[in-house]
């Protein structure tokens, strides 16, 4: 167990003990300290969200850049046929450039290509196009079928201010510490941003003891995070693991107050150089870390977890909704625009109508004034 050596307690000098370099500046002047045993930060641990599917993974499969290489090739290629006039349509010039356009977005779509292509130039080009367009689909193909059976655990904080920002997340730490000494003591910055936490009721002191029991419970819950230092954050998920075999939490990527652990022992003492010694053996064959590890059954369990995994289960409507929202609005749009073309068209009809029977009246009425 490391014990910290606070400098508000009375001085009774301690002959060896455990303390990070920078815990107090009474203590340098009391003690020396060895060569340093290992570096340790604070950080946080907070619970894992469940495993969700992304509805809008149709998408990935392709990256923004090819989007864009497929969206120049498409204009490219209606350009070139365009230019060449490969198609003599009777419409206008607008319609018929449209109608190049959705001719070659059929073929993306896998819907055929009806069209006569007289001559070589226009069918090189519609060839290589129909060569970019088959290898993108069936590139998008096996890509999304993968890209359908994965699930992503969601991390929702990384850094401390995404703590501070939250108003519904609590935060817990060791009472009476050398860290509550520092964070009382910082005047700006994120430490002093989590310290005011605890004026607004959001930051809670607990006992060392009584982390375990918060972890499994408040933290759990989503509801609370553990502002602990690292070695104790390796630890307890490793316990929890042993006994549930879950890996339920995670460290926040950003750590806080980096620490040097040391031996200390009484100011000028002949015994330091030989602890020195002594430490830099121990660290170099590596024993230290393997102690650690022993004494932590499972600690690299649940250090280096992915935030995505694959699973194997048949397609639901809860993964591919999100392609049934594009089909539909899709749908939707078509139908609009197939009804106000329907209206257009109507109306068209009736102002023809209306003016050629204006025109009938005006002729007949011409006619008779003549007669008179």
């Amino acid at each position: 167990m490391i014990a910290f050596c606070s400098c508000t307690h009375s001085p009774r000098r301690p002959t060896w003990g455990w303390v990070p370099l920078r815990s107090c500046g009474v203590a340098r002047s009391w003690y020396s300290t060895a060569s340093q045993l290992f570096f340790d930060s604070t950080v946080i641990l907070a619970s894992k969200g469940k495993p969700e599917h992304n509805p809008w993974s149709f998408l990935l499969p392709l990256a923004p850049a090819v989007w864009a290489a497929l969206f120049v090739a498409v204009t490219c290629t209606c350009s070139a046929l365009l230019i060449l006039g490969v198609w003599d349509f009777v419409s206008g010039r607008l319609n018929r450039a449209m109608d190049v356009l959705f001719l070659h977005v059929r073929t993306l779509l896998q819907q055929g290509l009806g069209c006569d292509l007289p001559g070589s130039s226009g069918r090189w080009v519609v060839g290589g196009w129909l060569l970019v367009a088959m290898v993108t689909t069936w590139s998008y193909t096996g890509n999304l079928m993968s890209l359908l059976t994965v699930r992503h655990v969601s991390l929702p904080f990384q850094t401390g201010q995404d703590i501070v920002n939250d108003p519904h997340i609590n935060v817990i730490m060791e009472q009476a510490s050398a860290y509550t000494d520092i964070m009382e003591n910082t005047k700006e910055g994120i430490l002093a941003d989590l310290h005011a936490l605890l004026k607004v009721g959001r930051m809670h002191h607990e006992p060392l003891n009584t982390m375990a029991h918060f972890l499994g419970t408040l933290v759990r819950d989503g509801t609370h995070v553990l502002f602990i230092d690292e070695s104790t954050s390796r630890k307890l998920p490793a316990d929890i693991f042993s006994k549930t075999g879950r890996c339920d939490f995670y460290k926040v990527r950003e750590t806080f107050m980096p620490f040097f652990y040391a031996m200390i022992g009484r100011k000028n003492s002949p015994l330091i150089p030989a602890i020195d010694a002594r430490i830099q053996q121990l660290l170099a064959s590596g024993l230290y870390d393997k102690w650690v590890l022993n004494a932590i059954p499972n600690a690299t369990a649940c250090v280096y977890l992915p935030s995505s995994f694959t699973v194997k289960e048949p397609l639901t409507v809860e993964t591919t909704w999100g392609m049934f929202v594009v089909l539909v609005c899709g749908l939707s749009l078509a139908l609009i625009c197939f009804v106000a073309e329907v209206i257009h068209h109507r109306l068209s009809r009736e102002v023809e109508t209306l003016g050629a029977q204006v025109s009938r009246n005006a002729f007949k009425k011409k006619k008779e004034i003549a007669q008179k």
